[in-house]
């Protein structure tokens, strides 16, 4: 059967427990919140999962633990991010393993970020699987050219997927028309009701963690036309969204303060480098944004 990412895929966080040890507990309850809500797949180990901050052998924990938790339900998408080709190469046969469906990729995120440095880092974990792969555009501010895409999709037949993270709209047809075959993806909460009109087939955000009724919502109203019905849930979401998000460096604290008072996970610990936030923006949450949520 083939593999279809179309509609709502949620970036999961990574629980951890309140003495920074992956809580897995928790994240089998968050797997089972987002699905009820109507996600029609999940992505693992994405920025939002934290990937940066675990090890490897956390990382392929989780892989395995996340993966086996849905049990086929949904697509399992996992991310294998590493300035490393080799390791990232080593992930991506721990996710085959494991019965994930795709593999996100991430571009080299240092010393050499080049388009060169791109092809070759993308073409080799390709090549390592025969999972379906996702590359990203704009992962820490990196841009994937319309070249990189058309190159790596060429050589590769598995790169299906192309996940857009730049708030720019017109990438969507730029990448169809250099890569045809591969389905582009809304890879920015923000962009999630623009990117769709200008061609993503699917997306892969953060809120859905919190909301993923809303966004489930929102991408069947979309698809069926109703488009007035989408603009309306967008403009609902737009509120929290925004405050959830800015600054970028504190919307993983704040997604998991929010899930942690819903009682989906233990704890709101993040490790370092991020920061656990203040008392003052606990209180912001509590009193500007939980209001907000209770009226979607």
């Amino acid at each position: 059967m083939t593999l279809d990412l179309a509609g709502a895929n949620t970036l999961l966080v990574t629980p951890f427990d309140d003495y920074g040890d992956v809580d897995e507990r928790s994240l089998a309850r968050l797997i089972d919140h987002v699905i009820a809500g109507g996600a029609r797949g999940v992505i693992l180990l994405g920025s939002t999962g934290e990937f940066f901050a675990l090890t490897h052998e956390e990382r392929v924990r989780i892989i395995h633990a996340g993966t086996a938790h849905v049990a086929g339900r949904v697509p399992v998408t996992v991310g294998v991010g590493s300035d490393g080709t080799a390791e990232s190469i080593a992930l991506t046969a721990e996710a085959q393993a494991a019965g994930a469906d795709c593999v996100m990729v991430i571009p080299p995120i240092y010393f050499d970020t080049s388009s060169d440095a791109q092809v070759a880092h993308y073409t080799a974990i390709a090549a390592s699987t025969e999972c379906d792969v996702m590359l990203y555009d704009g992962s820490n501010g990196i841009r994937m050219s319309p070249e990189v895409l058309r190159q790596t999709a060429a050589t590769a037949s598995n790169v299906r997927y192309a996940k857009i993270a730049t708030a720019d709209p017109s990438l969507f047809d730029t990448y169809r028309q250099a890569a045809p075959q591969v389905t582009t993806i809304v890879g920015e909460d923000m962009m999630l009701l623009q990117g769709l009109r200008a061609g993503g087939r699917g997306s892969a955000t953060a809120i859905g963690n919190i909301l993923p009724p809303e966004i489930t919502a929102l991408h069947l109203a979309f698809d069926s036309g109703q488009t007035e019905e989408a603009y309306r849930i967008a403009l609902r979401l737009a509120p929290v969204t925004m405050f959830l998000s800015v600054p970028k460096t504190g919307f993983i604290a704040k997604f998991k303060f929010v899930l942690a008072n819903q009682g989906i996970i233990d704890s709101d610990r993040v490790r370092t480098p991020l920061i656990p936030l203040t008392t003052q923006q606990r209180n912001e949450i509590v009193h500007d944004i939980f209001p907000l949520l209770d009226q979607q």
